[in-house]
């Protein structure tokens, strides 16, 4: 939130207006109110069990609510957004202006000596420890309707998180294929042999219709690695 709070400011003063708040936080704004709220809701009920021994534990309708509403949703946004976020801080990193704000937001004591990067990749692990969560409330009930229902919502959230691990990857691949098209210069038909002649009329479609189609599909990438000529 340091680093989000100082860049709507410095935007707001007509600074770094070119930087796209969202490719970096994404719904991140939702995601903590939401969170908060289940914490809250969460240790409030375990308060209230402490302070009154004869008032039951009611976890069944907090976590439904939250774990069958937005709670994995919010989480799933933000983390299909992670890779490009990465992505494009690797760009933005190498402008001074961008460095200097970079650098304050890291000097905050609250920050602890962590870079964006790795603040950024916190909600994805969190996501991850929601069924360990679920796994020991479910250890920990003695009624049966309740041990089963919790045990259909962890099972909802693992199979979020494997449909998740599926879509980050392919989103991993896509971006790597993008910055591939970006370094790499594909000559026109037209320079690389001199014997082929091209009536200019259809210069204009052939560059419509470059190699960078062979990039089209993210699934082409096969192997990645070192190259070694042997």
């Amino acid at each position: 939130k340091i680093f989000m709070n100082t860049l709507k400011y410095l935007q707001s003063n007509e600074f770094l207006l070119d930087v796209d708040l969202w490719r970096i936080f994404a719904n991140l704004d939702e995601l903590n109110k939401i969170s908060l709220s289940f914490l809250k809701t969460f240790f409030e009920t375990v308060k209230k069990h402490v302070s009154k021994s004869d008032s039951p534990m009611d976890f069944s309708s907090i976590l439904g609510t939250f774990f069958q509403g937005d709670l994995c949703q919010t989480h799933q946004i933000y983390c299909l957004n992670y890779t490009s976020a990465i992505f494009y801080l690797e760009k933005l990193r190498h402008r001074e202006d961008f460095g200097i704000y970079l650098k304050w937001c890291e000097q905050n004591e609250q920050c602890k000596r962590l870079h964006l990067p790795e603040l950024l990749i916190a909600p994805l692990h969190r996501l991850t420890r929601y069924p360990l969560l679920l796994n020991n409330i479910w250890k920990r009930s003695t009624d049966e309707t309740e041990k089963s229902f919790i045990q259909s919502l962890k099972e909802k959230v693992e199979k979020s998180i494997r449909d998740l691990e599926g879509k980050v990857k392919w989103l991993d691949n896509f971006q790597k294929f993008r910055q591939l098209q970006e370094v790499i210069i594909w000559p026109q038909i037209w320079d690389r042999d001199k014997r082929f002649f091209v009536p200019e009329c259809l210069k204009q479609n052939l560059r419509e219709n470059g190699s960078e189609n062979i990039f089209s599909s993210a699934n082409r990438l096969l192997h990645e690695g070192r190259l070694m000529l042997a």
